[in-house]
């Protein structure tokens, strides 16, 4: 349970991860107008996951560079949903706006 509340990420590394996906390094087909949330866990988090340096760490804790991180709010999604449209919400969030434009 511990290791599952250490488990936060913020703002700046989920953007510094986004900022990352469709580029050589990290999904390179990415497409933010129809990937999901299920395409990027499986096609960029579970491999970026699987060769941290610490091996079986969640992507949060690696991009935290393995800092427990107590999360301020819980985030929620669908798999069905496109990924480019939760970090939107998230950054949307963390700015105070109520919403966002696409």
């Amino acid at each position: 349970v511990r290791d599952l509340a250490g488990r936060g990420l913020c703002v700046r590394e989920l953007l510094e991860f986004y900022r990352r996906l469709g580029t050589p390094a990290l999904m390179p087909h990415y497409d933010p107008s129809a990937h999901t949330t299920a395409d990027v866990v499986r096609a960029a988090i579970i491999p970026a996951s699987s060769c941290a340096k610490v091996p079986n760490y969640a992507l949060a804790t690696t991009l935290m560079k393995g800092r427990p991180t107590v999360p301020h709010h819980m985030v929620t999604h669908t798999w069905s949903n496109r990924f480019s449209h939760l970090v939107a919400a998230v950054v949307a969030h963390a700015l105070g706006a109520p919403t966002y434009d696409e």
